[in-house]
């Protein structure tokens, strides 16, 4: 039986892989193997290697610094504001 993943699930190993092998090795088969996926799953969701690593950095983006920010901006206290932004970076 196949294994279906969500196209989040691409983005999120390829940050994991990031934080624990470095750029260097962003591989796709690296991403498939820690999904337990086959590299077509990766092309159901992907049209190629550079379009996901695009995506990546999109997600990234959004999801780590936009996000971030707009949660951060509803503390209304300015002292727990600058508390959640040092966490934050912290635990980049």
């Amino acid at each position: 039986m196949a294994i279906v993943t969500a196209k989040e699930s691409y983005f999120e190993t390829g940050l994991d892989i990031l934080a624990d092998l470095g750029l260097g090795r962003l591989k796709l088969a690296e991403v498939c193997s820690r999904l337990g996926v086959t590299t077509g799953s990766f092309y159901h969701y992907f049209t190629s290697w550079n379009v996901y690593t695009r995506e990546l950095i999109a997600y990234w983006r959004q999801d780590r610094t936009v996000r971030l920010a707009q949660v951060i901006r509803r503390e209304p206290d300015p002292r727990m504001r600058m508390r959640a932004i040092i966490e934050a970076a912290l635990s980049l």
